[in-house]
């Protein structure tokens, strides 16, 4: 089985096959950071979400009286 490249190269000349190659990668390379970023940003917002209600929780807790 032939790689994508190889495939080109049969198709158009093989500097254009490369140029083709060249830009799908970058194309890929760039939507792998969007969506790496996307995620971090993500994590960080449910982070920020769970800090906050554990903050909440052990204020309110805090000021209830303990019976033991």
């Amino acid at each position: 089985m032939l790689n994508a490249l190889q495939q080109l190269t049969k198709l158009v000349r093989p500097e254009e096959a490369e140029r083709i190659a060249a830009e799908q990668r970058s194309r890929a390379l760039q939507k792998y950071r969007i969506q790496r970023q996307e995620f971090r940003a993500s994590a960080n917002d449910l982070q920020l979400l769970l800090i906050r209600r554990l903050q909440k929780t052990v204020i309110t807790d805090s000021s209830k009286p303990k019976v033991f």
